[in-house]
């Protein structure tokens, strides 16, 4: 894959060699289970298939250009079996100098200016300059449980950092998202309680969790992981994945946490 990135110093250098690699890795391992991963800029193509996706329950506004747009800093990756579409992922771009958990409260996350506010659980300002924000998952329920949760998440915030180099990337996960366990499975360095009552962008009560990706726990994760695949040729992306469903719904299957080393990247 083919990115134009502007590089100021060696530590971004450095982070980029290993998102990088990274990818490359991810890449193979598609192709290896016959997936090919594409990237677009094109948010309203996103939510013309997100909003008639089977078992997706309609398009973050986030991503939405109608609902928080026009914004061209936005990217989104869908992951094709054949010509089909059976994964997809987005992240946005942000500028916040007040502060990321800011721009949560004022409202600029998930509505237009003027931006209406949402009361937040979290006191602290977060982190300032250039964040994003990453979501809009959705997987085809005949292709869950195969590892998908695993990588394109990860896939996406590996590109985006790449592209960006923000310093912090921001995610939202409700309640049965993170009680399911698959929270694991995006890697998240920490996860905060946000919302407990009212959310505008669902329109109901509900607890809402924050997930928060520091950049340079991005680059030691996208390290951690192209080790993995690379040192476990013969294993599947599912066998990666903290957790993963058997098909038909059964019951969840909880992996021993796989080798967990940092390494070099030349």
């Amino acid at each position: 894959m083919s990115l134009k990135i502007e590089l100021d110093d060696r530590t971004h250098r450095a982070a980029d060699a290993v998102l990088a690699s990274y990818i490359d890795a991810a890449d193979e391992l598609l192709e290896k289970e016959n997936y090919t991963a594409f990237v677009s800029t094109s948010m309203s193509a996103w939510v013309s298939f997100v909003q008639n996706a089977p078992g997706n329950d309609g398009a973050n506004p986030t991503f939405d250009p109608k609902a928080t747009g026009p914004h061209n800093d936005a990217i989104w990756v869908g992951v094709l079996r054949g010509p089909d579409i059976v994964s997809v992922f987005a992240v946005r771009k942000f500028h916040a100098p007040s502060g990321y958990y800011e721009l949560v409260r004022d409202g600029r996350l998930w509505s237009k200016s003027p931006h209406d506010p949402i009361d937040i659980l979290i006191d602290d300002a977060g982190p300032t300059g250039i964040v994003a924000h990453s979501g809009g998952h959705w997987v085809h329920p005949d292709y869950r449980g195969l590892g998908l949760s695993w990588l394109v998440p990860r896939y996406g915030q590996a590109i985006s950092q790449r592209l960006w180099g923000q310093c912090f990337t921001g995610s939202v996960l409700m309640s049965g998202i993170r009680s399911a366990g698959l929270a694991e499975n995006y890697g998240a360095q920490a996860v905060r309680p946000l919302i407990d009552g009212y959310f505008r962008p669902k329109n109901r009560n509900m607890q809402v969790f924050s997930a928060e990706y520091p950049a340079d726990h991005l680059v030691d994760r996208a390290r951690n992981d192209r080790w993995l695949i690379v040192n476990n040729a013969n294993k599947k992306m599912r066998d990666f994945a903290p957790l993963v469903r058997k098909r038909k719904n059964q019951p969840p299957i909880i992996h021993a946490v796989a080798v967990q080393r940092i390494v070099n990247v030349g």
